[in-house]
């Protein structure tokens, strides 16, 4: 089989996914690479595909299997939010245990990659898309009865969150940030509402803590998308592709404080098709640094990473029914520290 993606080789007949990256004291890390797009660039209109799955992948540290599967590799899903009892005395939480805060935000513009990155494969480039919450933290806690005293204090990953804590009337406690959110799926905010007293009696309201996740509203909020535009040609479609990814909460808070020294980034357009990997093209980004990306110019930043590629060769039918889309994404700080950060992204 000719083989075009170069972090996947073949062994007698047989496809082996491996992508070796870099070495860091003088460990040699392989990362598995396989991922799934059901997309079919059969029709020459426009399709934007919505909504996507996110995964992490980790280091493989056993013999990678011969035969390609999809969606293989150590997923690291977003951990659940335990479900909690309110006390007696207290009516509501706003935002609810559990839910989704939805922050607004401002278009910041495209950052770009410097000159030591090299661009292998299909034409395009590869960039990131800044985004800047706007929307402050107003926490709520509705109670049965007037209360006195108390207080809300709100958290992200072990930080206390600086805000204002009111009283809006006898029965509402209100907590609003001094600043904007975060971003924060995989490491939900916690608050806790504590020390308050019922007035009628004096006695104690039993403390509760609970946890929300953020997101962006409208299009940002979605985990990846990916846009196709594809126009038959000699028999073939040339699929224009832009897909965009949230780059994840690790990175996103390591690039608060320190540059990147070293990032690489890849799409392939493929079918697994009679247990064989057939390749429709590749972009491939490496940047070895030693400061490929600069610290984010203010620490609430989000970046996203826009991956546009043009693919001219792809039959008008899938062999195996769909095409399959992927991303592979990998980054290190300037922190010598730093164990790196891998990324595993699923377009459908």
């Amino acid at each position: 089989m000719n083989c075009r993606i170069p972090f996947f080789c073949s062994l007698e007949s047989k496809v082996i996914p491996l992508l070796p990256r870099r070495i860091r004291n003088n460990f040699s890390i392989s990362v598995l690479v396989i991922l799934i797009l059901g997309c079919n660039p059969k029709s020459a209109n426009g399709t934007d595909k919505g909504k996507n799955e996110f995964f992490l992948i980790g280091i493989l540290a056993a013999n990678p299997p011969d035969i390609p599967k999809a969606r293989e590799g150590n997923q690291k899903p977003i951990p659940e939010i335990p479900e909690i009892v309110l006390p007696a005395e207290i009516a509501s939480l706003s935002p609810k245990n559990a839910s989704t805060y939805v922050l607004d935000w401002t278009d910041l513009g495209i950052k770009s990659f410097d000159n030591s990155c090299s661009v292998n494969g299909n034409n395009g480039n590869v960039q990131i898309q800044r985004t800047l919450p706007t929307t402050k933290l107003i926490l709520e806690v509705k109670f049965t009865q007037n209360v006195n005293g108390g207080n809300i204090q709100v958290f992200r990953k072990g930080i206390q969150v600086p805000g204002n804590f009111t009283m809006s009337d006898g029965r509402t406690a209100r907590f609003e940030s001094d600043d904007p959110g975060d971003f924060a799926s995989f490491f939900p905010y916690s608050a806790t509402a504590s020390n308050f007293t019922r007035m009628s009696d004096g006695t104690e309201i039993l403390p509760v803590t609970w946890q929300f996740r953020t997101n962006f509203s409208g299009t940002k909020g979605f985990a990846s998308t990916i846009t196709e535009n594809c126009n038959m040609i000699n028999g073939k479609n040339r699929c224009s592709v832009t897909a965009i990814q949230q780059m994840t909460e690790e990175l996103q808070d390591a690039f608060k404080q320190g540059d990147s020294s070293y990032f690489y980034s890849d799409l392939s357009y493929y079918e697994i098709y009679n247990n064989n990997l057939l390749s429709y093209g590749y972009l491939v980004m490496e940047c070895p640094g030693p400061s490929v990306i600069p610290a984010k110019v203010q620490e609430k930043e989000f970046w996203s990473l826009e991956t546009r590629a043009t693919f001219s060769d792809i039959p008008i039918n899938a062999q195996s029914g769909n095409y399959r889309v992927d991303s592979v994404t990998i980054g290190y700080t300037s922190d010598p520290n730093d164990d790196g950060f891998f990324q595993f992204t699923v377009f459908k």
